[in-house]
């Protein structure tokens, strides 16, 4: 089972460590003004995800679960600018994915710690995956109480401090 985030921000998303790629979007005095980050990497998630489910399968022709993380300060937005609250997972049976919306906002978020950040992150997936009781394209004979089960575990057992940029490159060097 592969897992994938498909992390989608808002321009006031500041990520940590990202003043060096960021800069043509930010001058130096915006990053010392706003103190606030977003401090996951998500690519470290889903690499430590993925190979946590390597081996696992829960029925049905899913072979991956895709999470559409939306990361923005919402009420600075118009309104049909992100997906709904509450949209339900949705099965691509092209690619056999199952694609789950999940938001964080970022008036909310962007001044807590990396654990607070994380804890956020699992609720808002588990949130999402677990709406696929109202979805309207179901993968037939798909255990979604099983698969939750398993990544409530899998990122409960995750430390954060694994889960940043830096950390994620000093682990692949």
């Amino acid at each position: 089972m592969r897992f994938h985030t498909f992390l989608v921000t808002g321009v006031e998303v500041l990520q940590l460590g990202g003043q060096h790629w960021e800069s043509n979007a930010w001058p130096l005095e915006h990053w010392h003004q706003h103190k606030g980050r977003f401090r996951l990497f998500t690519i470290a998630i889903d690499e430590q995800v993925s190979k946590a489910l390597e081996s696992k399968n829960y029925g049905g022709s899913v072979e991956g679960i895709v999470v559409a993380l939306e990361v923005a300060a919402f009420g600075q937005w118009p309104e049909m600018t992100f997906t709904k609250n509450d949209t339900p997972p949705s099965f691509k049976p092209k690619h056999r994915d199952l694609w789950c919306y999940a938001k964080l906002d970022w008036t909310t978020i962007q001044n807590l710690t990396l654990k607070q950040q994380f804890k956020a992150y699992t609720n808002a997936v588990l949130e999402a995956i677990d709406r696929m009781s109202d979805a309207k394209r179901k993968p037939k004979g798909f255990l979604v109480h099983e698969c939750t089960s398993d990544l409530r575990g899998i990122l409960g057992s995750m430390k954060a401090s694994t889960l940043t940029r830096a950390a994620h490159a000093a682990s692949n060097a």
